[in-house]
C-alpha cells in the first residue's frame, strides 16, 4: 500500500476536526509542537526527504525551520498515518470501557462491606445482587451484570487466598 501523505491544510483541518482544538491556530500549534518532539512524520521537496526532530529549529510560538533550509512545518507534506495517529482517542481504562473513577468508586463500596460489621457476604451471588442495586443507583455508567460477576469473583478469589 502507498503512504499517503497530506499537505499542511489537509493536515490542519484532520487536526481541528478530530482533535481537541478550538481553531486553526491551535492546530497548527500543535502540528509544530509534534513535528519538534518527532510525533509526526514530515518529508519535504520532490525527492521526499524525510526531516527528522533534531533537524528543526524553534524560531517563535508557531515558527519552525529546518537549518539552513529555510523550511517551515507549513511547507512540509505529513505522513496522514501519523497524523491520524496523533488524533486517536486512547483506549478507556477499565473492563467494557466504563471509566476508571466508576469502577473506583464500586471498589471503595465493596471495601466499605467488607471492613462492616458483618464483612462480605458468605456467598458470592449476594455481594453480586447488592452491587448489582449499588450500581445503578450511584454510577453515572453502571456496569453490566456480567462485569459486576467478573469483578466481585477476582474479588473473592483473592480473599479465598489468605
Amino acid at each position: 500500500m502507498k503512504t499517503q501523505w497530506w499537505n499542511f491544510g489537509q493536515a490542519v483541518n484532520y487536526v481541528q476536526a478530530n482533535y481537541p482544538c478550538e481553531n486553526g491556530v491551535a492546530a497548527n500549534e500543535l502540528l509544530a509542537d509534534k513535528v519538534v518532539d518527532g510525533s509526526l512524520t514530515v518529508r519535504y521537496g520532490e525527492g521526499g526527504l524525510v526531516i527528522q526532530p533534531d533537524e528543526w529549529v524553534r524560531n517563535g510560538h508557531i515558527d519552525l525551520k529546518v537549518e539552513g533550509a529555510g523550511i517551515s512545518h507549513m511547507d512540509v507534506e505529513y505522513k496522514r498515518a501519523s497524523i491520524e495517529k496523533l488524533c486517536q482517542k486512547p483506549p478507556s481504562p477499565g473492563n467494557g470501557g466504563r471509566p476508571l473513577k466508576d469502577w473506583e468508586k464500586f471498589l471503595i463500596e465493596v471495601i466499605g462491606i467488607a471492613n462492616g460489621i458483618d464483612g462480605l457476604p458468605d456467598k458470592q451471588a449476594d455481594l453480586e445482587r447488592t452491587m448489582l442495586e449499588w450500581a445503578q443507583s450511584n454510577m453515572d455508567d453502571p456496569p453490566l451484570e456480567t462485569a459486576v460477576r467478573d469483578m466481585v469473583s477476582k474479588i473473592y478469589r483473592r480473599t479465598r487466598l489468605k
